[in-house]
């Protein structure tokens, strides 16, 4: 807001709003900067609130040169209160390069502190990521023995289901590169064909027990009839 002040007469509204516009904070002659550094370290937008600090500075420097201008008479009473308001503005400009500081310190910690919680999270990821292969792989390797165990309780559905999670499980791009692997799919192979054995066993024993099943009912028939 430009402030135009004529050389006779002072515009006292324009002064007016000049001075309301300044938080009471700042008027506080117990004023603690460290509280204001503080909010503008943890607000959105720092550098906006310290061009405003900046601006207020430069609108009260003119304000008192156009009330200097337009008071001749009154400038020798005046400039110990000019005087007093320009050394505020140096304490000021002191706070604001120790804001400045503050803000940079600040970015260097919040960058810093980013890169670490990278670093963590890319391990967490890696952490998880092989804390699961290490379960995929226990998964295979006792994939015989469960599937064994299904086959003597004759539970072929059991057994095919496990061969077929554990054949899945090989075929992944993880277990591909794991070299000592390489016997295990060899005995699941042996395995899948060992199934496939019991299978047609258990299927030809169910036919042969139908087929015996029903030359004896034929055989009682006939003896029956005769």
């Amino acid at each position: 807001m430009a402030i135009q002040i004529a050389s006779a007469t002072v515009d006292w509204r324009a002064v007016d709003a000049q001075l309301a516009s300044v938080p009471e904070e700042y008027k506080d002659p117990k004023f603690y900067a460290l509280k204001h550094v503080v909010e503008i370290l943890t607000s959105d937008s720092p550098k906006a609130m310290v061009a405003q600090l900046r601006d207020q500075e430069q609108r009260l420097a003119i304000l008192v040169d156009n009330m200097v201008q337009g008071y001749h008479s009154g400038f020798a009473r005046s400039i110990q209160n000019y005087s007093r308001i320009l050394q505020l503005f140096g304490d000021a400009k002191e706070q604001v390069d120790g804001l400045k500081k503050a803000l940079a310190d600040g970015s260097r910690q919040l960058s810093a502190q980013s890169r670490t919680l990278q670093q963590q999270w890319r391990r967490s990821l890696t952490l998880e990521a092989s804390l699961k292969l290490l379960d995929d792989i226990q998964l295979v390797a006792d994939a015989p023995g469960r599937i064994e165990t299904a086959l003597a309780a004759k539970a072929w559905s059991k057994a095919v289901d496990l061969l077929l999670e554990a054949c899945n499980k090989l075929a992944r791009d993880e277990m591909t590169k794991v070299g000592s692997l390489r016997k295990l799919r060899e005995d699941l192979l042996t395995t899948s064909d060992v199934i496939q054995d019991r299978l047609l066993g258990e299927l030809q024993n169910r036919v042969y027990a139908s087929s015996s099943s029903g030359t004896s009912t034929l055989q009682q028939q006939q003896q029956q009839q005769h």
